[in-house]
């Protein structure tokens, strides 16, 4: 008995195998023309025009289930019969679009249209001109010209005293360059990474004054001197005195760069109605400031006496590295965006001071030379390096409008402010108490002091966005 069992399940095994392999065994291949080329060779209809229940009508094109009838001449397709007891409809009849995938039903909000297909984004980049407006250095007067008759011309209590460099220096508009890239972890505009970066031109304020071979006009480097408990005046330039110029230089550099996580808390793209998205992540600013100036002057007539440079140089480095929070409001209307952010950042303010001064005295008549690590506004008493920090705190405004040109192109336009306190800037450090000795007497003043004062710059921008 077991032997018979044992021959039967060889044989269904057997046959199983046999069928399996049938199965698997690809059908003969069609019979090819005489080119060779793959086609099947045509065979012979056996009827003709007429087949064997009569005219044989047209067929139309051939759909998936069967040949494809259009719609009735009343452009209507008749209604569905009606359903048996307890039985529902499925998902996508009567006109419902199946949801296979959500990315193929929801709405782009970039989008010329607030409906459709929704075409998925995962990128976003922005360029931006910035036409910039920072603000202006605020410092002591500089240069005065005065009447040469003055007990002490140029100085500031002198009646014939004329301020030519005063209290403030302003650059004007400069020019910077701003880039933003997106990347969107959740599809319509709910999770995101975005990273941005900003530097500004290089801007220079100069300001300069010469005489004439004479020396006219009078030019002075006005100060206060505490020895004398007076005003005071170093003379560059005095009528038939000596000649000379002199020249001040303000140079500005900033940029900064943030990257930020951001959540839309509506949870819906701005094609659907208003959003609004919240944010966090570090921000980094770096802003460097420096004065300096380079006087000249000589006796008169030249090669009888002396010729004189003095030069002063004051760097201040202000580097903010920080957290910073934010919101930001979207509207859309067709292809117009609008767009409100405000943020506000706060950390810590790594400040550093470089002062320097230097004077040359040459002997025009017997070529001696000798000079100093001294200038005017810089000497011994303040000049070197320090380091300080402070916690500053940073808010900023940014108001955008784009216009949609294309689907995944979008110009803008905006204003934005933001406002820095507890930074450092040359020129309020530069102290007007300078202390006058004969050489070898120490002296006290100019002070080194640290003084901190605010920055703010406003800007408009330009740009273009693309998304993809």
């Amino acid at each position: 008995m077991a032997r018979r069992w044992k021959i039967a399940a060889w044989m269904v095994a057997w046959l199983g195998a046999a069928l399996t392999a049938q199965a698997q065994t690809p059908p003969p291949p069609l019979p090819v023309g005489p080119s060779g080329g793959g086609f099947p060779i045509a065979q012979p209809r056996p009827v003709g025009p007429m087949g064997p229940m009569g005219p044989m009508a047209p067929m139309g094109p051939m759909g998936p289930m069967g040949p494809w009838k259009g719609p009735p001449p009343g452009g209507q397709r008749p209604p569905m019969p009606p359903l048996p007891p307890g039985a529902q409809l499925p998902h996508g009849a009567e006109g419902e679009s199946l949801d296979l995938d959500a990315k193929t039903v929801s709405h782009n909000a970039f989008n010329e249209h607030d409906g459709g297909d929704y075409i998925p984004i995962a990128h976003e980049f922005r360029l931006e001109y910035l036409i910039l407006w920072f603000k202006g250095h605020r410092h002591p007067t500089l240069v005065t010209s005065g009447n040469s008759l003055d007990p002490i011309p140029g100085a500031l209590d002198q009646p014939g005293t004329v301020v030519l460099h005063g209290e403030r220096s302003g650059a004007g508009a400069s020019s910077a360059l701003r880039v933003t890239y997106t990347y969107w972890l959740v599809d319509p505009e709910i999770v995101s990474l975005d990273a941005s970066f900003m530097i500004m031109e290089q801007r220079r304020v100069l300001f300069t004054a010469a005489s004439d071979s004479a020396g006219n006009p009078v030019l002075t480097r006005p100060f206060f001197n505490p020895t004398a408990s007076a005003e005071d005046a170093d003379p560059r330039a005095l009528p038939f005195v000596m000649r000379g110029s002199v020249e001040d230089s303000f140079l500005t550099r900033m940029m900064g760069a943030e990257a930020n996580f951001k959540y839309n808390v509506s949870g819906r793209p701005c094609s659907q109605g208003p959003s609004f998205t919240i944010f966090t992540g570090p921000r980094w600013i770096k802003l460097d400031e420096t004065y300096a100036n380079n006087d000249f002057s000589q006796d008169i007539p030249s090669g009888t006496g002396e010729t004189r440079r003095f030069m002063d140089n004051v760097t201040c480095y202000n580097e903010f590295i920080g957290a910073q929070v934010g919101g930001s409001f979207r509207c859309r209307w067709d292809r117009l965006t609008f767009d409100l952010t405000s943020k506000i950042a706060v950390g810590q303010n790594f400040q550093t001071l470089k002062a320097s001064g230097r004077t040359v005295i040459a002997n025009d008549a017997f070529g001696d030379r000798i000079a100093f690590n001294e200038g005017l506004y810089v000497q011994s008493t303040n000049s070197g390096v320090d380091r300080f920090e402070h916690v500053s705190v940073v808010p900023e405004v940014d108001v955008t409008v784009g216009i949609a040109l294309t689907d995944s192109c979008k110009f803008t336009f905006g204003y934005g402010i933001f406002f820095m306190n507890n930074v450092i800037r040359p020129g309020a450090l530069l102290d007007r108490r300078i202390e006058i000795q004969p050489a070898g007497i120490p002296t006290t003043f100019p002070l080194r002091t640290f003084n901190t004062t605010d920055f703010w710059a406003q800007w408009v921008s330009f740009g273009l966005e693309f998304s993809y």
